[in-house]
């Protein structure tokens, strides 16, 4: 299993055949071009959105033993440094430290990986949409971060529990 190449099933369709598209190429390329309608935004994020992993069966507990030997997993899908480099094994000592402490991950820091990957995954994506969004100065723009935690939690509705996390 590459651990470095995350599949996320929540990603926009491009229209590239219809001649009035909804979307007719990625988001980036759009905002970068200015050619999109200037409406008003809503984004954001959700806590543990990281969670998700769990849901489309990305995740086994060996995973976190195999991040401790090559700490380069914790690299974001969308980086662009050479895997080996002193930059790039610095970098991820520096993800790890941020997120793990001095701790070696395993399922008692479960919780830190999830904050991991939710920021990998999402929270990283819809930072940089709305950087772009500002750089344009395009109409009203609404960034929220939402953290209930309900009894409907997609998790828990999933009739699965997380170990040693208490979700």
């Amino acid at each position: 299993k590459d651990l470095n190449s995350k599949q996320i099933p929540f990603l926009p369709t491009i229209d590239y055949s219809s001649l009035n598209a909804f979307l007719p190429d990625t988001p980036a390329k759009l905002i970068k071009s200015e050619h999109f309608h200037n409406v008003p935004i809503m984004t954001g994020t959700t806590s543990a959105e990281g969670l998700v992993i769990y849901l489309v069966g990305q995740f086994d507990a060996s995973i976190l033993s195999q991040i401790n030997e090559d700490i380069e997993i914790l690299l974001p899908s969308h980086s662009t440094l050479e895997r080996g480099s002193k930059k790039s094994l610095e970098v991820a000592a520096k993800i790890k430290a941020f997120y793990f402490k001095e701790r070696n991950i395993s399922e008692a820091t479960l919780k830190e990986y999830v904050d991991l990957e939710s920021d990998c995954m999402f929270c990283y994506g819809a930072h940089e949409m709305v950087k772009a969004h500002l750089q344009q100065n395009h109409g009203p723009l609404f960034y929220y971060h939402f953290s209930h935690k309900g009894i409907w939690g997609f998790f828990e509705s999933a009739g699965r529990s997380i170990p040693r996390t208490g979700k």
